[in-house]
């Protein structure tokens, strides 16, 4: 049985075009991961001719890659994230495009590799794929210098730090498929000849593992690339554990800390997408798996747009439960100042959420909103709740025109996309069997209705299976991202 993964279409392409276009390109680390990085389970790492980056980021473009910025601990000079949608599987695609080689502490690189002209110059076919790749024998040397300065400089004191186990896999595959020989040629093009002869002693006595080898293999490439180095030594000392320390608080604090930039973000705004439909049309679903989806790598969240949930749901839930002990014959006084302070409360949570997306949208974040206000039909579907009259109390009124005016604000705040999930009512009635029946046929007909000028919006017919209409949501969604 083979457990290969299949490579995505668009992964292949972006090969074929980058070829076709003459720009010097390969996959140039982790090459005993090609396989999985083509199937969008892990990073490309694609080295591109720095010297054609603008026909590069045009190939990207053209195949519908989107550029995000990561965060302060993952961005780096010379590297840059986009991610690509694969739309026959909806998987994504992330590459690391380099125009430089790295290589240095965790969170930190702050050593240059001056070799990628000779990596391009040295580039061949990957045997499965037919993708460019770099030089076996010469990944190996790189490796090494690589994992020389990742390991030896990031231990303590007398405990230098494991070669990770994904390092070591790197290391077998390359010397299982390696003629040394070949070796020692790339380690002279890229070493001075002491350093190189150094290398090729330490790879052919099988010690590329050991603290001592790789301290001195360290040493020894450090002096080589003294003028390459990017910061003073001790600056990239303090450096790594603050963006380690810095990365681990952002992932300890998902989903609880609104303005932490968990993921990657888009250049130069985000996105801000509605879900929408009547009751047992899987908005919360969808809205909640489109996320899922994107937050592999791109700083994706959720956000309930009813009212009564989260810290500012407080209120509104306390003043329910007022206006209800208030509902007596006679006290139409006591009726309307507690409906008016309750929708009014209501709105208010509203708003405020709306402006923390808002925020969010403009750091470059991609929010996906279960529900989202309109003023079109009041009393219903996320409207005002508050209706009117020329018969109403002036207190009734005063209350009407605050509800309205902050629903007109919130229209300002309108989505990019509106996604609209229609759904029968009889298959409505029946994925929500407790539900009134006449409320859940209104909807519907109002999801028809309801119109978001402001937005690009979006028909989706969500009475199919949940992967049939996922697919289409995220097809719909990366077009306007």
């Amino acid at each position: 049985m083979n457990d290969t993964p299949s490579p995505l279409a668009v992964g292949l392409a972006l090969f074929a075009r980058l070829e076709a276009a003459g720009i010097r390109h390969c996959h140039w680390k982790h090459n005993d991961r090609l396989a999985a990085a083509l199937s969008g389970a892990t990073a490309l790492d694609l080295l591109v001719d720095a010297d054609r980056a603008a026909d590069a980021d045009r190939v990207l473009l053209d195949l519908g890659f989107r550029r995000f910025r990561a965060a302060a601990w993952g961005r780096f000079p010379g590297l840059f994230d986009w991610i690509g949608f694969d739309a026959a599987t909806g998987r994504l695609l992330h590459v690391h495009l380099y125009h430089q080689l790295l290589t240095g502490r965790m969170h930190v690189k702050e050593h240059g590799l001056p070799w990628a002209h000779v990596v391009l110059d040295a580039r061949v076919r990957h045997p499965q794929f037919g993708v460019y790749v770099t030089h076996p024998a010469l990944e190996l040397v790189i490796l090494l210098v690589r994992t020389a300065f990742k390991v030896a400089e990031t231990g303590l004191p007398g405990r230098p730090r494991p070669v990770a186990a994904e390092t070591q896999r790197a290391f077998e595959a390359l010397l299982a498929g390696v003629d040394l020989r070949e070796v020692e040629v790339w380690a002279h093009q890229v070493l001075p000849p002491a350093d190189a002869v150094a290398v090729l002693g330490i790879l052919l006595s099988r010690r590329h593992l050991e603290p001592a080898a790789l301290a001195e293999v360290r040493r020894r490439a450090a002096a080589a690339l003294a003028r390459h180095r990017r910061m003073p030594a001790l600056v990239a000392a303090v450096r790594s554990p603050l963006n380690a320390a810095w990365f681990a608080v952002t992932q300890a604090a998902r989903g609880l800390a609104p303005d932490l930039q968990l993921g990657k973000r888009l250049e130069p705004a985000g996105v801000l997408v509605a879900v929408i439909g009547a009751d047992g049309a899987g908005k919360s679903t969808i809205a909640a798996e489109l996320a899922r989806w994107l937050a592999w790598k791109v700083d994706a969240r959720t956000l309930y747009l009813g009212v009564g949930e989260g810290p500012g749901g407080l209120r509104v839930r306390a003043l329910r439960r007022l206006s209800r002990s208030a509902a007596r014959p006679g006290a139409a006084l006591l009726r309307d100042v507690g409906a008016g302070v309750l929708h009014n409360a209501m709105a208010d949570e509203r708003i405020a959420k709306l402006r923390r997306a808002a925020r969010f949208r403009a750091r470059g974040g991609v929010l996906l909103t279960d529900r989202f206000p309109q003023s079109q039909f009041p009393g219903i579907y996320d409207g005002p709740r508050t209706t009117r009259s020329d018969h109403d109390s002036v207190l009734r009124r005063a209350f009407a025109r605050r509800e309205a005016a902050l629903y007109h604000q919130m229209a300002e705040m309108a989505p990019e996309v509106v996604i609209k999930l229609h759904v029968p009512p009889a298959v409505a009635i029946a994925r929500k069997p407790g539900h009134d029946p006449r409320s859940i046929q209104r909807k519907c007909d109002l999801t028809v209705a309801l119109e978001f000028p402001r937005s690009a919006v979006f028909d989706v017919d969500a009475a199919r299976p949940l992967d049939e209409v996922l697919l289409d949501c995220k097809r719909l969604l990366w077009a306007h991202l």
